[in-house]
């Protein structure tokens, strides 16, 4: 499956939070299932410091892949040709052998595979996602020492606060933390300032935050920050027009703010949250921080922000949250949605279920990308769960993962899905371990249809699967 673009931002932090393992959305829900078996070959590499001695410990994982078919795509690791992405630590001459598929994907679409990309790491080096061509593999990598860096807080209340979790803007930085009493420190930084936000989610449902706080890093000088204040972040709520019928269902309102004094896709830092629509329209967030640009995606049964222009993805709304704002009240328009209903059969008129029929309308989050319209992230929870040790190692995927753009047919072989954002194309895919779509319908390279809904219309479409040959 392509992923969907997001800044490096983004991927460092969820990177940093999985203990340096980050799961995107995949077509199968069961990465240990092999549905495709392919051939794997075996790449050897040593990783060394700026100085050339080996260094043992680190961990090497392929994070990603490209292919001859489609260069400029970025495709996750082929699970269902290869099974779960495997962890490998150097030895201690340096030494890590990676096994990678020679092609992946499908009987129907195969990809031939022409470069890795890498997720390198360890807790005293700055950690390095390169990306080689298979023809260009390096001997070495080498890895930078990292700067260390610890930090104390108090809450405004001058109450110690014993667990917090640093934010980072440096771009290309996923250190990795140690969450001690009353101190969080890492030995992983890049040299250079860095700009990071302290964050502590663990007051009821109010999370605390201080104010950007500037580092200049250097691996000979370690930096200890004494003491930093944090802060409860800001209130937003609302009420959807009254255009809107009630009571509301399946709704919910997207927040995410981008923080003042960060240039957008560069070294952006942001925070994202959601809070689900009451059936009166109401919604509220306790809690977010500021200053920044605050952006407001709702989203509900068939209703959708309206943006101030047409665009591929749903951009929502922005607000200015200042320094001196305590709370911010946003209002903001709706439009209707449309809906699109599939029928799948075979190729002698008999009504397949268990298709798996999957679109992807998405939403640009400001300074950061797009994802999923519909998915639901909360940083304050996910933060949480990580430092009480209890984040799942699926959790990013199932973030990502969407019910509402994504089911399965029953027995007619029909289903619906609804709330799609209107004017403008979109792309669906039919999936089943048994079928494949015809190779009479008209698809793109990666084997998906297009369709466009309309305001309140329902589009219908037709789709012929052939039985798989699995010999």
């Amino acid at each position: 499956m392509r992923v969907l673009l997001l800044n490096r931002y983004l991927i460092c932090l969820v990177a940093t939070l999985l203990a340096n393992t980050i799961t995107i959305a995949r077509d199968d829900d069961d990465e240990s299932k092999i549905s495709f078996p392919v051939k794997l070959e075996t790449l050897s590499c040593l990783l060394v410091d700026d100085d050339g001695t080996a260094i043992e410990g680190a961990v090497v994982e392929i994070f990603g892949v490209r292919c001859a078919e489609d260069p400029s795509s970025w495709y996750d690791w082929p699970s269902q040709n290869a099974g779960p992405a495997s962890k490998v630590k150097s030895d201690e001459t340096g030494k890590v052998e990676l096994s990678y598929p020679i092609r992946y994907g499908s009987p129907e679409l195969w990809r031939t595979t022409t470069t890795l990309h890498l997720k390198i790491s360890h807790p005293r080096f700055v950690s390095k996602d390169p990306e080689f061509k298979l023809n260009k593999w390096p001997e070495k990598i080498a890895l930078t020492k990292g700067a260390s860096l610890s930090v104390s807080a108090l809450g405004n209340d001058g109450k110690r606060i014993e667990k917090i979790f640093p934010l980072t803007l440096t771009s290309n930085s996923r250190p990795k933390w140690v969450f001690d009493t009353n101190k969080t420190s890492s030995h992983s930084l890049p040299s250079g300032e860095s700009s990071f936000l302290f964050v502590a989610p663990s007051h009821g449902d109010v999370t605390y935050f201080s104010q950007l706080i500037s580092a200049d890093l250097d691996p000979t000088k370690p930096v200890e920050l004494k003491d930093v204040v944090l802060a409860p972040g800001k209130r937003i709520f609302g009420k959807l027009p009254d255009n809107v019928p009630r009571p509301i269902v399946d709704g919910f309102v997207s927040i995410n703010v981008l923080f003042e004094g960060t240039v957008p896709g560069q070294d952006s830092a942001y925070w994202e949250t959601y809070c689900p629509i009451k059936e009166d329209g109401s919604f509220e967030v306790l809690s977010v921080p500021g200053p920044g640009k605050v952006q407001v995606i709702a989203l509900c049964r068939g209703w959708v922000i309206e943006d101030f222009e047409k665009n591929l993805c749903v951009n929502g709304r922005t607000f200015d949250l200042t320094q001196k704002d305590v709370e911010l009240q946003v209002e903001f328009p709706m439009e209707q949605t449309g809906e699109l209903t599939v029928e799948v059969i075979d190729s002698e008129g008999t009504a397949i279920e268990g298709v798996v029929i999957s679109t992807w309308p998405n939403k640009e989050i400001i300074g950061v990308g797009t994802t999923n319209l519909d998915r639901k992230l909360d940083m304050a929870e996910m933060i949480k769960s990580f430092m009480n040790g209890v984040l799942p190692s699926d959790y990013w995927r199932s973030q990502d993962s969407s019910s509402r753009y994504s089911q399965k047919t029953d027995k007619k072989g029909m289903v619906t899905l609804r709330d799609i954002p209107c004017d403008s194309k979109q792309r669906l895919a039919a999936s089943h371990s048994d079928y494949f779509v015809a190779p009479n319908f008209i698809a793109d390279k990666n084997g998906r249809l297009s369709y466009t809904t309309f305001a309140n219309e329902t589009v219908e479409l037709l789709i012929v699967m052939d039985k798989r040959d699995k010999k």
